[in-house]
């Protein structure tokens, strides 16, 4: 559902996948989710999106898996260190501050 073509269904799904992943009841699905390295790669392929909400969205699962403190399958970990100059650049543009007007 996450890789549907309605924009959507894609924030939708994203968003009950990230209420999953957060729920301490699901501790068991959120190793099962990290241990699989094609999990990763659709959430970090939905950063290039076109569509704000969906790219926000990904973002937020991102921050998720990155900073989860659950054991990490060594292939997830390398996946994020041979990607981290492409999320480096994401985030710098992802984070850029608005431009500012200065008022007279």
């Amino acid at each position: 559902m996450i890789n549907s073509d309605q924009i959507s269904t894609q924030v939708k799904a994203l968003q009950i996948l990230k209420q999953l992943l957060q729920d301490q009841m699901n501790y068991s699905f959120l190793q099962f989710y990290l241990s699989k390295k094609s999990n990763l790669k659709n959430v970090m392929n939905l950063l290039n999106s076109e569509q704000e909400k969906v790219k926000d969205e990904a973002f937020e699962l991102l921050h998720l898996i990155v900073t989860c403190n659950c054991e990490k399958d060594m292939s997830i970990k390398e996946a994020l260190i041979k990607n981290r100059g492409m999320l480096k650049e994401w985030l710098d543009e992802y984070h850029r501050p608005e431009e500012t007007i200065d008022f007279l």
